[in-house]
């Protein structure tokens, strides 16, 4: 099954050799992982590049990652997608964009798309993990109607140092 969005000004497709420049782009930027993860290793790039190449179905366990585009340009803008949480009803939401296309609305329109999807194919709710400080990441996800459920306090850890984890939730009904 081909898994692909189209909202206003962007296409979402499932992640594709053609996108591993981009994909690569995304994960050794600073700027785009400071909140999420310690810097990767090229082995740990291509790993999760492959993980995301498989062909996904709702009772996948990796992540249905979606390369999302500007339709005026063509151009790659970054990546969003979700995986199913364990209990099953739920996905877990994630989205980096390239720092250049940031702050132009796109994370929070792709991914009221990807809602979408993820309530077309029988989710009934979303959850997001968020490090705490990363405010921008916030505010998407509270314009896309998720809501806090808890902070896990120090359990994040990136570049040695702890941080908050701050989980959001939304209903897809």
């Amino acid at each position: 099954m081909n898994h692909s969005i189209e909202t206003k000004k962007l296409s979402l497709n499932q992640l594709t050799e053609d996108n591993r420049k981009g994909f690569s782009s995304l994960l050794q930027n600073d700027d785009v992982i400071r909140y999420c993860f310690d810097p990767p290793s090229a082995k740990d790039i291509e790993d999760s590049f492959q993980t995301r190449l498989a062909a996904w179905s709702v009772n996948s366990e990796h992540w249905l990652c979606l390369a999302v585009y500007e339709k005026t340009t063509g151009n790659f803008v970054g990546t969003n997608g979700f995986r199913v949480n364990v209990k099953g009803s739920k996905v877990e939401v994630g989205f980096l964009f390239l720092p250049e296309y940031q702050g132009k609305g796109y994370a929070t329109e792709s991914l009221k798309g990807v809602l979408e999807y993820a309530r077309i194919l029988g989710f009934d709710a979303a959850i997001a993990h968020v490090t705490e400080g990363n405010s921008a990441s916030c505010r998407v996800l509270e314009k896309c109607g998720f809501v806090v459920s808890r902070i896990d306090s120090c359990s994040v850890s990136i570049n040695n140092l702890l941080h908050n984890n701050i989980v959001y939730e939304v209903s897809l009904d």
